[in-house]
Parts: C-alpha cells; sequence; structure tokens
C-alpha cells in the first residue's frame, strides 16, 4: 500500500472495493444481468442513451432519478412535444417495458433534491442481492475511470447482509419521496399503436 506521501505511476480515478477487497477490473464487470435479473438505481444524474443501454438486459428496471429543479420532469409532464421526442428516441422494446411497467422512472418531489447514488441489483429467484454506493453517478463519465475521482463499496449479501439490507430499505425510504416520471394516466393510453399515432402527430 502506498503511503500518503509517495507517488504513484497511475492513477485510478474510480476506486472500487469490492466485499472489502480492492477490485481492478471494469466496473461494468459488476453489472450482471446474468446474474441478478432486476436491477434499482437511484441517481443524481444520468443519460438516457447510457441508462437504457445500460439496463437493457435486466428484466425489472427502476430508476430514482434525483432531477435539479425538477425541469426535466415537468417538461415530460406538461409538454406534449418534450413527450414524444422522449418516446421516439427509444427503441420499440423499451417502450413496451415502460408502458408494462418492467421499467419504472421516477424523479423527487418538489422541493426535495436526490444525491444518493445507490445502485441495488437483484435476483427475485433467489434473492441474492448485490449493492454498491458511492459518489459516482450511473453515467459513462463517472464510470470512465478518465479524469474524474469517484468512490464506490460493493457488498454481495451473501457477504454482508446487513449492509445489503441497510441500503435496501435507504433506498425505499428515498423511493417513498419521489414521483412517477411516467404519470399511470399517459401509461394507461400509451400502448404501441398509440405511441406511433402520438409520434407521427408532433
Amino acid at each position: 500500500m502506498n503511503s500518503l506521501f509517495s507517488q504513484t505511476k497511475t492513477i485510478d480515478y474510480l476506486s472500487l472495493l469490492y466485499n472489502d477487497t480492492e477490485y481492478k477490473k471494469n466496473i461494468n464487470t459488476l453489472f450482471e444481468p446474468d446474474k441478478f435479473n432486476e436491477i434499482y438505481i437511484c441517481t443524481f444524474v444520468s443519460s438516457p442513451k447510457y441508462f437504457f443501454t445500460q439496463t437493457k438486459e435486466y428484466k425489472k428496471i427502476e430508476l430514482l432519478l434525483g432531477i435539479e429543479d425538477n425541469v426535466n420532469a415537468d417538461k415530460f409532464i406538461f409538454d406534449p412535444k418534450y413527450t414524444s421526442d422522449f418516446f421516439k428516441s427509444l427503441p420499440n422494446e423499451t417502450i413496451k417495458k415502460i408502458t408494462n411497467e418492467s421499467i419504472k422512472i421516477r424523479y423527487t418531489k418538489p422541493g426535495i433534491t436526490i444525491h444518493s447514488k445507490i445502485y441495488i441489483q437483484r435476483n427475485s429467484d433467489t434473492n441474492n442481492i448485490r449493492v454498491m454506493l458511492g459518489s459516482a453517478n450511473y453515467s459513462n463519465k463517472a464510470f470512465a475511470n478518465n479524469n474524474q475521482f469517484e468512490e464506490l463499496l460493493i457488498y454481495d449479501s451473501n457477504y454482508n447482509s446487513k449492509i445489503a439490507e441497510h441500503y435496501i430499505q435507504r433506498y425505499n425510504h428515498i423511493k417513498e419521496n419521489t414521483l412517477d416520471f411516467v404519470p399511470k394516466y399517459l401509461r394507461k393510453k400509451i400502448d404501441q399503436e398509440e405511441l406511433k399515432i402520438i409520434t407521427l402527430s408532433t
């Protein structure tokens, strides 16, 4: 281990501690949809493209998004063109998952900001869980290990069940202070055919 004042030849911008051991592999190797079929993400920011690309292999997906000032959320709810453009940018399979609630997107209530970064993967059959927490937003910039210092602690429930249980409770507590990014009335109206009409008419 290097002392506080020693010099190192390389800089690990993204520091990973996995089950109390330093982890030197790419962060993406710890997101494993073949082991975990559900993912729950709490992050301050995440680009839609990165989010939908990285989570597409999971069967159940939930995102709690700490949108500053709720600007984008207000646009989504009240601006039909913004809503249409949002759906146009997504693959049909993703749209289907949103409408049947396999993908849920939520944002903070007015007056509240989520700055927490908590990532939970779960196997619904075995209830095995992997929890990640730290400073890194769910974004390519944060995970790229390039010119931005970030920290992530990762624990599997079969290694430390207390930490896993604590951050599941924490995640659920934060979720209680969020609203649905796709309101129920809109979700009910939109199926695949109706969506095509909406996108073509704007």
